[in-house]
């Protein structure tokens, strides 16, 4: 921030947390930048008929006043603004509206600046050993188990190939070609390829004609791809596919045992072991979710702790636009949700400032490799990651953000309450 080197006349007005600065800064002070300005221009300038340093400063008036009387104006204006705003002590919650009087500006006329900004509410946070709430897991239940293993015996049968017309769950190995007027298209065409009827990896029109048919026996079939299908060149299109399937594969379950168990290349003994596994691979896939949802919990139980206080409506206007929420036509569970985020984000930037949490680069960097796809190398990820600084600003949003909810989650007092998966899910909707 400029050093303020000369004196102006300020008031400064509130109605709730919108502020309204007003600042009177002298034409005397002005005209004497704007001078500066102009000689220190016509010491630099190169003007066609004078040597360098040479050009006379009524001449630099000429031809570049207006231009300096502007950028001097906004230059004082801002070591003003800044003078006030540090003066007050106020945190801006979103970028605050300047005007400048008399527009044009005049070398001898005192500006006037006008400033409207909001503030960000002072609040105190909870005794945030005091909040309790409720940590979701996943109820596993006897039935719930069952189903895990009935779905992990169903997913890895034995298959033996047999002499019948093919029905779903058959698993296939066909070659097909599409032709587009008659001509064939890219991506319509395979040799020895393996699927699963009624698994769903296919257009649904497509499986659907190759049920009920014989293995080596060649067939053809029209098909008319989606308006919305991802390849534009084929969306809404009919094409004719010709497709021979050599051979035809029934699924038989098998039993839950060692034999199994190598199957799926585990070195286990009993059934007890393999439903701990299903377990586990479970809870692990759906972890995510299940991390989300406590956050929500958390963040529901502090907010509920923390008293009331105001919200800047242009944060709330920000987020709504963020949501895609008309604040004007939306429902009132809609209006609800866009404040409460506002008001938890407020919550938690009060907890960073008052617990001075921060997050390192190598925290930043560990995050981005997180997220680096396997078949990429690591390197070219963060290369990539790098060229864009909006992306590095929103990992370093996520890392402070789980670092205020880990250690909100250490204050907490948390009871564990066993749920549906589903019930779980429908939290975060």
């Amino acid at each position: 921030m400029s050093e303020v080197k000369f004196s102006f006349d300020k008031q400064v007005e509130f109605e709730g947390l919108k502020g309204t600065l007003k600042i009177l800064i002298p034409s005397a002070e002005f005209k004497k930048r704007v001078d500066a300005k102009v000689h220190e221009v016509a010491r630099k300038a190169s003007i066609s008929g004078f040597r360098p340093g040479k050009v006379p400063a009524n001449l630099i008036r000429t031809r570049y006043l207006p231009s300096i009387l502007q950028d001097e104006g906004i230059s004082i204006a801002d070591e003003a603004y800044n003078r006030a705003m540090a003066d007050g002590g106020y945190s801006l919650a979103a970028d605050p509206e300047i005007e400048l009087q008399p527009q044009p500006l005049v070398i001898d006329k005192d500006i006037d600046l006008l400033v409207k900004f909001e503030i960000i509410p002072e609040f105190d946070l909870c005794d945030l050993t005091k909040v309790s709430c409720e940590q979701p897991v996943v109820d596993y239940s006897a039935e719930k188990i069952k189903k895990l293993v009935d779905d992990a015996l169903k997913a890895n049968p034995n298959w033996s190939e047999v002499d019948r017309l093919t029905q779903p769950d058959d698993r296939i190995t066909l070659d097909f070609d599409g032709f587009l007027n008659e001509k064939p298209f890219d991506g319509g065409s395979a040799k020895e390829h393996q699927m699963i009827l009624g698994e769903g990896k296919m257009l649904e029109e497509f499986e659907a004609n190759l049920i009920g048919k014989k293995a080596l026996e060649s067939f053809e079939f029209p098909l008319t791809f989606p308006e919305d299908y991802a390849a534009k060149d084929l969306a809404g299109k009919e094409v004719v596919f010709k497709v021979t399937i050599s051979k035809i594969e029934a699924p038989t379950l098998m039993k839950l045992g060692k034999p199994f168990y190598k199957k799926l290349g585990l070195e286990l003994a009993t059934k007890e072991e393999f439903e701990k596994h299903l377990i586990e691979k479970d809870t692990k896939a759906h972890s995510a979710v299940i991390e989300e949802a406590f956050k929500k919990k958390i963040y529901e139980a502090v907010s509920k702790a923390v008293t009331e206080f105001e919200l800047p409506g242009k944060m709330v206007e920000s987020e709504a636009k963020r949501l895609g929420v008309d604040l004007l036509t939306a429902k009132d569970s809609e209006v609800q949700k866009v404040k409460e985020n506002v008001r938890v984000s407020l919550i938690l930037q009060k907890v960073i400032k008052s617990e001075k949490i921060t997050c390192a680069q190598e925290d930043i960097l560990a995050y981005i490799k997180s997220m680096s796809p396997e078949y990429l190398d690591v390197e070219l990820f963060l290369n990539w990651y790098a060229k864009d600084r909006s992306r590095i600003e929103q990992a370093q949003f996520m890392v402070l953000e789980n670092k205020v909810f880990q250690y909100l989650r250490s204050q907490v007092q948390t009871k564990e309450v066993s749920m549906p998966i589903d019930k779980i899910e429908a939290m975060l909707g």
